[in-house]
């Protein structure tokens, strides 16, 4: 009844555990002594790809999950008939409070088999990261399951994902549908993550041409979503006690495909006083120990000052991402007591030397 095993999405003070069923279907997920369903204002949602929010508390505190996927015989006018469900359950590993190691994946462009050896040559890690177009486009529902079939294998659901939209994640027919496949806070794709002693901010910049670009068809209206994103940073900071000042937090980071403080050369250099707007809320305030970015295709730190940035960054541009043909390098990284530590690896198993950021 599943295509895959389910992803653990972290979104704010959730996790959004997303199931892709064989066939249209009903379904629920119980933690502990509750139940959660995939539903609509009161209502199960008949659907081949569901999306339930649990409590992040809840789950790591139970520590295992069970998925119950209710198969439909019959739909009629006021219900309908179902099989009995199907159960799988599902051990969870909470991200610790100690040392982390995480993995990212990004601009694996439709690669699956790659990106998932690579992480597995990292070896064991407690999250994944995803950080923009690991698809190469939305055009069918079968890019979205690459991304579930990547998760799958790594996770196996049963530890936590950190996911942050790229810019070819913004092209294809179901482009618009992005947020029904992957986390979404209220249908809002970009959130904050505390998951053990590390606390992120995930961001999104849109397309990187200009709304008025002909290519769009005037299916893009980037402007104002990077200006919602401007007061989610201040409120951000006006609530940093529950945020990243809260108790317990150790390392911060920002999640994001484009690194948007750089110098872009037109027509990418959209919006470039909302993207100063960001960066002076972040800099300052959040103060990352690093922003983890892709879309550059390099693995590779920058350390600031160098003669890219135009804003003037304090932290780190950690990019970890290439590809090529049957090829993909990613990065793991080891947050420990004495530092955070970055290894490259790729799907042929060879590691680079660790390199502390």
């Amino acid at each position: 009844m599943l295509k895959t095993h389910p992803t653990v999405f972290a979104v704010n003070k959730n996790y959004q555990i997303i199931v892709s069923a064989e066939s249209e279907s009903f379904c629920s997920v119980r933690v502990g002594e509750r139940e959660f369903f995939s539903e609509s204002n009161g209502m199960a949602r008949l659907t081949l790809v569901h999306k339930i929010d649990v409590p992040q508390s809840l789950l790591d505190s139970v520590g295992e999950y069970t998925v119950l996927i209710r198969p439909v015989t019959l739909r009629k006018g006021y219900g309908a008939e179902t099989a009995e469900p199907t159960i799988y359950k599902y051990p969870f590993y909470a991200v610790p409070t100690g040392d982390i190691r995480a993995y990212n994946i990004s601009d694996a462009h439709s690669l699956v088999n790659e990106p998932i050896a690579a992480a597995k040559a990292f070896g064991k890690i407690d999250l994944l990261i995803l950080c923009g177009d690991v698809m190469n486009d939305c055009d069918k529902p079968e890019s979205f399951e690459n991304v579930y079939k990547i998760c799958s294998a790594i996770t196996g659901g049963s530890i936590p994902v950190v996911s942050a939209r790229g810019n070819h994640d913004m092209r294809g027919r179901l482009a618009d549908r992005f947020a029904d496949y992957m986390p979404a806070a209220d249908g809002k794709i970009f959130f904050t993550f505390t998951l053990g002693s590390l606390w992120g901010v995930v961001l999104d910049c849109g397309e990187i041409t200009p709304d008025s670009n002909p290519e769009h068809g005037f299916t893009v209206c980037c402007d104002n979503f990077r200006r919602e994103q401007t007061e989610f940073l201040k409120r951000i900071v006006e609530n940093k006690e529950t945020e990243y000042a809260a108790e317990g937090v150790k390392r911060k980071i920002v999640v994001v495909h484009d690194p948007f403080f750089e110098k872009h050369n037109p027509p990418y250099d959209v919006t470039r006083d909302i993207f100063r707007e960001w960066f002076e809320v972040i800099n300052p305030n959040i103060d990352p120990d690093f922003w983890l970015c892709g879309h550059s295709h390099l693995c590779e730190v920058r350390r600031p000052p160098y003669r890219w940035d135009e804003f003037g960054i304090k932290a780190p541009l950690v990019m970890a991402s290439t590809n090529g043909k049957e090829f993909f390098r990613g990065g793991g990284f080891e947050f420990k007591d004495d530092g955070i530590y970055l290894t490259f690896t790729d799907n042929s198993g060879n590691r680079s030397d660790s390199i502390k950021i």
